[in-house]
């Protein structure tokens, strides 16, 4: 009986360790990092990773061909730091690797664009942006550096991007 109990407790250890030797890993090349999955597949757009097994998963984002963004704005106006993970307001957000199937909100100060934060960066929802009288970059606030207030116009982030505008520096930081 106790030689049963030992070997499924064996059996059972070694089942977990096989789990964890199967769990996604970065890796890297000359044209930078990507997450290689369990099964060999790497992801696009936005995914949650807990990349250091602790229970919190940071959200990256990553180009079509499964490249991680790091350190600039994704093309849905969203900010990654250098490591590549999601960021508001220079905060990295994380969630529970428990809630991975739940939508979560974030707290985040709204801005005057009426941007939203939700568990997800796909849905950051900055509709709208500022534009200057003259200038080419849109701004997340209609005060932005020099830029004055009373002239500023507000328009979709979509149209700011048709005309041709790019991202300011100090708003997209």
């Amino acid at each position: 009986m106790k030689c049963l109990k030992t070997l499924i407790a064996a059996a059972t250890m070694s089942l977990l360790m096989t789990i964890s030797a199967l769990a996604g890993q970065w890796q890297q090349d000359t044209t930078g990092w990507w997450y290689q999955n369990e099964n060999g597949t790497y992801p696009t757009g936005w995914t949650w990773i807990d990349d250091n097994h602790d229970g919190t998963e940071k959200c990256y984002y990553f180009n079509e061909n499964g490249y991680c963004l790091m350190n600039t704005v994704t093309p849905d106006g969203c900010t990654v730091d250098a490591s590549g993970a999601w960021t508001v307001n220079g905060a990295v957000q994380t969630r529970s690797s428990a809630q991975q199937e739940t939508a979560v909100t974030q707290s985040a100060e709204q801005t005057s664009n009426q941007a939203s934060v939700s568990g997800t960066p796909g849905a950051y929802d900055l509709k709208t942006v500022w534009l200057s009288a003259t200038g080419s970059k849109y701004h997340t606030i209609n005060h932005c550096g020099k830029m004055n207030p009373a002239k500023a116009v507000q328009v979709s982030l979509e149209e700011a991007i048709k005309q041709g505008m790019e991202p300011c520096d100090k708003c997209f930081n």
